[in-house]
């Protein structure tokens, strides 16, 4: 006869003379006075505890990797360098007395652009490569026409990659120049898509002021990455 009083939450173990609680194939009960199923359904459960609390630390651990890796890549941003061919043209009104072209004129701009940029993350180097059409058109003072070539370089979030789309879209170019093929003097910066940039070295012939908006055009582009 069993010498354990039982518990009254297993009715089973009530019964004196019930072994391993009528299921002597799935319990133990080495001491013939209770079977171990509880027993070893809480250390299974305890195990499956331990299990799934490991398992969440160490997803945790490898997304607050991730998460690191995204901030630091992120907070460096991309540089884009190249060259730049511009063309324009201005026209002003008739000045009344003389009737030449006044000196503040209005006027397009074709500029082409041939930037590429990379930027190191952690898992590899990224490249990006694109052909732009910038169109702008404003006021200006200065030359009438102008046709240069110079190098430049644009900043962008490193956020937001090295994806050539980010350099499309509305733009804004600040330009003092006074260029011809003997000068070379001048400072032009510029808004291009959600990049900042500015323009050196030019040479050619640019003379004049100006604050003029416009639009830039993706016409090639090219993405890839290096892993590491």
């Amino acid at each position: 006869m069993d010498t354990w009083a039982g518990s009254m939450f297993e009715p089973a173990s009530l019964h004196k003379y019930l072994y391993c609680a009528g299921n002597p194939v799935g319990n133990w009960d080495p001491s013939g006075e209770f079977n171990l199923y509880s027993t070893s359904g809480g250390l299974i459960a305890l195990g499956t505890l331990m299990f799934a609390m490991t398992l969440l630390a160490e997803v945790s651990l490898v997304g607050w990797g991730y998460l690191m890796d995204w901030l630091i890549d992120a907070s460096i941003p991309v540089e884009w360098t190249g060259s730049f061919k511009i063309g324009g043209i201005s026209i002003g009104l008739p000045n009344p007395y003389t009737g030449n072209p006044n000196i503040v004129s209005a006027g397009i701009n074709y500029i082409h652009a041939h930037l590429e940029g990379s930027r190191k993350t952690s898992k590899g180097i990224e490249y990006g490569m694109g052909n732009y059409i910038i169109i702008v058109f404003g006021p200006s003072i200065g030359g009438l026409f102008s046709s240069s070539e110079a190098s430049g370089k644009v900043n962008t979030p490193g956020l937001l990659g090295t994806n050539p789309k980010i350099l499309t879209g509305s733009v804004v170019w600040s330009s003092v120049s006074y260029v011809t093929e003997s000068i070379n003097s001048g400072s032009t910066t510029f808004y291009m898509g959600f990049g900042y940039g500015t323009v050196s070295n030019e040479f050619g012939y640019n003379i004049g002021i100006s604050l003029i908006e416009g639009v830039s055009f993706l016409t090639g582009s090219s993405y890839w990455y290096k892993p590491k």
